[in-house]
């Protein structure tokens, strides 16, 4: 249910070839470096400010084999080219509207986008995307201010202002406008999914709102969780069991609830587990914990519980996943709490988001750690963030309605 953190990336293509970023001797250069250092180098004898020439001068600073068929492709004047049939790879050059972009199917290597605005300062704003989904899973833009005085193009590093993501570990990819000028950013995240809109201001993309749309994602599996899935229990009510099991029966459950599935399975059996794992089946206060002590060093924590609407109609079911390494938590791909919602009268419990039910997802500024906590008994859950200045620790209590921050 969670694949499509990869399934839906908007164009993605295969890396060749690895490059440091000092030497020009070498195709390509690592996306991670780039993401790292571009805002650090202004460019250089930029001769105009043309989306061709900018992206030209991006491309001698900060070589990829993505730009380069695309600079390809627009030097030939051609408005667009398929590259390889067989996965789609292909480049989209828009010169009326300023843009290009290289799109295929949906493999694993690299994707980009770039386009050009008019600043009411005379100057140029270009921006290029880069990403690919794994390997790691990268997304960014590269923005540069373009003057025409001084031939160079300037690292603008003041978009993002006002902006923070609201998932922990959501893919974010950005779209950079084919036509008009706003900017969006989708983050899909899980159980919840957001569009991040960024309007134009005349010098830049400003932040304005985000929305929760899970009509963006794609793929069968999460639209279960959108759309509802069904809970099998016997009784007249389901326990935390069945939520549990529920969870665990959809495919595609990543790597940390698939260790829980198959020691589920022998713990229901009766059967031995592997040596360090082990649960809390505490049914009677709706609480099922899963501990499995990886190595000396790495520790995998799954907690599932569940709480009453007030209305009597509804329930509310969570997940934790703690990753600890070294005696820390550490942001895993699946790392952190996901809520579902669960109706008596359908029996089937679908995806809601933290902040709709009255939890503040707004991250601290900085490199951070985190990890969250469940409660066996009562009804208050924990968010700790670890920085280097110290810890933060946020506290939700469930009211039958919402969280209600202490």
């Amino acid at each position: 249910m969670k694949k499509y953190f990869f399934v839906i990336a908007m164009s993605v293509y295969v890396l060749t070839g690895i490059q440091a970023q000092n030497s020009r001797n070498f195709e390509t250069c690592p996306l991670e470096q780039i993401q790292k250092e571009w805002s650090s180098v202004p460019i250089k004898n930029v001769v105009n400010g043309s989306l061709g020439i900018m992206l030209e001068a991006f491309d001698r600073t900060w070589p990829t084999y993505v730009v380069g068929d695309a600079r390809s492709v627009m030097e030939q004047g051609l408005s667009e080219k398929m590259l390889d049939k067989e996965t789609g790879y292909k480049v989209i050059n828009d010169a009326q509207n300023g843009y290009v972009e290289v799109s295929d199917y949906g493999t694993d290597g690299m994707y980009m986008s770039a386009c050009v605005w008019n600043r009411s300062n005379g100057h140029k704003l270009f921006a290029v995307c880069l990403g690919q989904p794994t390997d790691p899973c990268l997304d960014f833009v590269c923005f540069y201010d373009y003057d025409q005085q001084t031939k160079m193009m300037t690292p603008v590093t003041d978009v993002y202002k006002g902006f923070a993501r609201w998932t922990v570990d959501g893919q974010m990819m950005h779209k950079l406008p084919r036509q008009g000028k706003d900017m969006v950013i989708y983050e899909y995240g899980y159980p919840q999914c957001y569009v991040h809109e960024f309007t134009w201001n005349g010098m830049k993309p400003v932040y304005k709102q985000t929305r929760a749309d899970n009509s963006i994602l794609k793929d069968s599996e999460s639209e279960d969780y959108v759309t509802g899935v069904t809970v099998k229990f016997s009784g007249s009510q389901p326990n935390i069991k069945d939520f549990m099991n529920t969870i665990l029966s959809q495919e595609d459950i990543g790597e940390a609830l698939g260790a829980v599935s198959q020691s589920w399975e022998w713990y229901r059996n009766g059967m031995n587990m592997l040596d360090g794992q082990s649960f809390i089946v505490d049914v009677d206060n709706g609480y099922i914990g899963f501990n499995e002590d990886i190595s000396d060093q790495e520790r995998l924590y799954v907690e599932f519980c569940y709480w009453n609407y007030a209305d009597g109609k509804h329930k509310l079911v969570a997940e934790n996943v703690v990753n600890i390494v070294d005696g820390k938590p550490v942001e895993g791909q699946y790392a952190g709490i996901s809520y579902l919602k669960y109706d008596n009268d359908t029996h089937k419990m679908i995806c809601v988001d933290a902040n709709s039910l009255g939890i503040d997802m707004e991250m601290p500024v900085g490199e951070y750690s985190s990890l969250r906590r469940l409660p066996r008994k009562g009804k208050t859950i924990e968010y700790e963030f670890y920085l280097p200045a110290g810890k933060i620790t946020k506290r939700y209590t469930w009211n039958g309605s919402r969280f209600v921050k202490e």
